[in-house]
């Protein structure tokens, strides 16, 4: 990270997910137009970046963070996220990876759905409480995949749900403005 921060202190950290394309810096910037067109380097991009969503506090500190990212036609940045509406692919990528220079994190993910640009999948809660369950309740049901959360979150050892967690989102073409989202609780490991 201190490499890639002397480049550009926007890097925020590194999303991974074994066996896809997922394996990106990710960019927090002032406001959520510089990275849609620009790389980690600041460089001009049609596939922009992975990137908070600028009203998130830095430092992955709200209870929930959304990132963005294209889906581009040759499969790059979030383009997979719509594979995850298969449950056998669910089933083979259970978890993504999120790395920050503060603090590691296992994504258990457990909810995908197709959803408007505008929808209440893009509410940012800044600290857990019923409202908060509430929400993720209904990401829960409306999920293209099933996931025993509980159980997932027990092998990790925490005991419980996770207190944070992360939108993954990216455009998808079902309808007018429709995207692709799929949530994910953030473990601590390390």
């Amino acid at each position: 990270f201190h490499r890639l921060q002397e480049m550009n202190g926007d890097v925020a950290g590194w999303i991974y997910c074994e066996g896809t394309p997922i394996n990106y810096p990710v960019m927090k910037g002032a406001d959520n137009d510089f990275y849609l067109g620009h790389s980690y380097d600041g460089a001009n991009s049609r596939s922009g970046s992975i990137f908070v969503e600028a009203a998130n506090r830095p430092g992955f500190a709200d209870a929930n963070t959304i990132l963005y990212g294209h889906h581009m036609k040759d499969g790059s940045m979030f383009a997979s996220l719509e594979k995850w509406a298969d449950q056998e692919f669910y089933e083979e990528h259970p978890v993504m990876w999120l790395f920050t220079p503060k603090q590691d994190y296992k994504v258990i993910l457990f909810s995908g759905y197709t959803t408007s640009a505008n929808s209440e999948a893009y509410t940012i809660f800044s600290d857990s409480g019923k409202e908060l369950e509430e929400y993720l309740e209904k990401c829960i049901g409306k999920s293209d995949f099933e996931a025993d959360v509980s159980d997932r979150i027990q092998e990790e050892g925490t005991g419980n749900i996770a207190d944070k967690y992360i939108v993954l989102s990216t455009c998808s073409y079902v309808f007018e403005d429709a995207r692709y989202v799929i949530h994910g609780f953030l473990v601590p490991v390390g």
